[in-house]
């Protein structure tokens, strides 16, 4: 019985990890594990989760248990979340068994959400459509869909030899910077600025600092604050990137 309630604890916490990387509110993920717990037949959870950390303690049979998952990742991927969420549902409304829904976790997080050619072809569109949307030319465009490939290849190298998103941000945007103002230097585009803005639209951690304010306004004070300050620093990151290729070039800029 008792490792059987370990592993009531662990699959709640594999599952609240989870979630939490793909995007949800710290709010959904508190409640996602005490439902998942009341579900399997503890009497009391206690969960305390911000970005970084989640703590679950429960009390089932008289006995408590503790477990502690530190996250390591964070992004959004909607269709795992809504994945996870369904399997959530199903643990409270259905009781799946608890084998069932370890084999339903691995399933989820095998499958392949999207291609990696559509992640750079997206990349290489998003780049080339903000820069003639800010007024830059065709020309333009070309040389910002060459740096949101630039973007892709350093994000995916990054992820497997060195997981510090401030140095991939701080590092990319000052090579495609680099080449934004050495392509109009010879000519290949007409306003380096607008490239870099597409540029710099493929950077920017927009959905971080929203989720700081929707955690704020959930009431999850350090969630939303930590989210935040994650959001700003990666913005400094980017400024001092491009700040890093611009100032030597400042004459080439129109």
């Amino acid at each position: 019985m008792k490792d059987l309630n370990k592993e009531i604890l662990s699959c709640a916490v594999e599952i609240g990890t989870k979630i939490l990387e793909y995007g949800a509110s710290v709010t959904y993920v508190e409640e996602a594990i005490k439902r998942i717990c009341a579900a399997y037949g503890a009497q009391r959870s206690d969960v305390f989760v911000i970005t970084s950390t989640i703590i679950v303690t429960i009390t089932k049979d008289d006995e408590t248990f503790t477990q502690t998952s530190r996250i390591l990742k964070a992004g959004t991927d909607f269709r795992k979340l809504e994945d996870f969420s369904v399997l959530v549902e199903e643990i409270c409304t259905e009781g799946i068994d608890l084998s069932r829904a370890k084999e339903k976790i691995i399933e989820i997080e095998n499958q392949k959400t999207h291609h990696p050619l559509m992640d750079f072809s997206g990349r290489l569109l998003v780049g080339a459509s903000f820069a003639i949307f800010f007024g830059g030319d065709w020309k333009d465009s070309i040389c910002a869909a060459f740096c949101g490939g630039i973007v892709y290849f350093f994000e995916k190298s990054f992820q497997t030899v060195w997981n510090n998103k401030f140095v991939y941000l701080l590092f990319a945007s000052a090579v495609c910077g680099f080449l934004a103002i050495n392509a109009a230097k010879f000519g290949l585009c007409g306003n380096a600025d607008k490239v870099m803005i597409g540029t710099i639209m493929l950077l920017i951690p927009g959905i971080a600092f929203t989720n700081g304010i929707r955690d704020l306004f959930s009431g999850e004070t350090i969630s939303g604050s930590l989210r935040l300050f994650e959001a700003i620093i990666h913005a400094a990151a980017i400024a001092i990137g491009f700040a890093l290729a611009v100032i030597p070039h400042l004459g080439v800029l129109k």
